[in-house]
């Protein structure tokens, strides 16, 4: 499965990655009372697309929580600082689709006019 994401910078362009990612994910709804702030380097801005939306899905698949809401607090090239809102999933709620994995495959982020543009493949 594809999903492409735009933003008018990188950390709102990692802030719709994540809500395209959620969204594959369905409509979940938990409470927002747990907190959890992710800190993530890479050596350029895919590996930490990639790394970043696989957080996500370490913590939904692993720890079967998933976020309500998130913030991305500074990212640049090489680093991302965030911070996500959310609880665990509730019991006898099922996912619209279970996610494996964020891939480089096809993986690009470039500037489109005044905004990035980032394609990215998860293996579901």
């Amino acid at each position: 499965m594809g999903l492409e994401f735009w933003g008018k910078d990188l950390e709102q362009l990692f802030e719709n990655a994540a809500r395209g990612l959620l969204a594959v994910y369905g409509n979940v709804s938990v409470s927002s009372n747990e907190k959890k702030v992710v800190l993530l380097k890479s050596g350029d801005p895919e590996s930490l697309m990639v790394s970043w939306l696989n957080e996500i899905i370490y913590l939904v698949s692993a720890q079967s929580w998933i976020p309500s809401q998130g913030k991305i607090l500074s990212a640049d090239t090489q680093t991302l600082k965030a911070e996500m809102y959310g609880g665990k999933i509730p019991g006898g709620v099922h996912l619209a689709r279970e996610v494996k994995a964020a891939t480089y495959h096809g993986l690009k982020i470039e500037r489109d006019g005044h905004r990035l543009k980032a394609k990215v493949i998860f293996d579901v």
